[in-house]
């Protein structure tokens, strides 16, 4: 096994695998969940006209979206 990125001529190797992707996906995710948490609370504050009524809605629903069923 070979530690780090050895270097073959000027060929190099990188071991990937699933720990990279895995960090990759969670930058990305970092991003991506909080700015849609932010757009889905605008929208329903656009739409019911009140930060209550609207916070109220996304402090409910949006948990129990998260709720896997079978």
């Amino acid at each position: 096994m070979f530690a780090g990125k050895p270097r073959i001529g000027p060929i190099w190797i990188a071991w990937g695998g699933e720990s990279e992707n895995l960090a990759a996906a969670r930058q990305r995710l970092a991003i991506v969940l909080p700015a849609c948490f932010v757009m889905i609370l605008l929208l329903l504050l656009s739409a019911m006209g009140s930060a209550r009524d609207a916070l109220l809605v996304f402090s409910v629903c949006i948990p129990f979206a998260t709720l896997r069923t079978r």
